[in-house]
């Protein structure tokens, strides 16, 4: 525990996405790096869109089986098997502790405020979006320094 261990495999893993918003686009993400040899780890988000992704995979015809690691889980990875899984013996948190806090609302209205600024028309409907936000959020005192340019 708490060792660094040599691995000779290739870590692959998606910015910026989100289960929720961007289910579609995650399979598509992973049936373009198929096969997927021994698994797929889903190791972001809450279990529900986790599983919905899982099951997106499963309908997608991907084989490949889909973990959900849960906090303090660790797996044995090999060449020829499907990871399995292995406890580490002391959980830091009970599962019923694993609740929303302000950064999960934080991302939430950062994914949200992300896919509104996609479906506005143009560049110059984006920043009067964010320049209104900056205003209603007194966006100058956080530090935003949003402020309309005089054309």
């Amino acid at each position: 525990m708490g060792e660094e261990v040599a691995v000779k495999a290739r870590i692959r893993s998606i910015g910026n996405s989100s289960a929720h918003a961007y289910q579609q686009e995650l399979v598509a993400w992973v049936k373009e790096r198929l096969p997927a040899r021994a698994g797929v780890f889903l190791t972001h988000g809450e279990d529900r869109p986790r599983e919905v992704v899982r099951e997106q995979l499963l309908a997608a015809g991907i084989e490949a089986q889909a973990q959900l690691p849960k906090l303090d889980e660790a797996f044995e990875l090999t060449a020829a098997a499907a990871p399995t899984e292995r406890r580490r013996v002391a959980r830091r948190v009970a599962d019923e502790q694993l609740t929303d806090d302000w950064h999960n609302d934080y991302a939430r209205l950062l994914l949200g405020l992300g896919r509104t600024l996609d479906e506005l028309p143009d560049d110059a409907a984006r920043r009067d979006l964010l320049r209104r936000m900056g205003i209603c959020c007194r966006g100058e005192r956080l530090g935003m320094g949003l402020q309309s340019r005089a054309n």
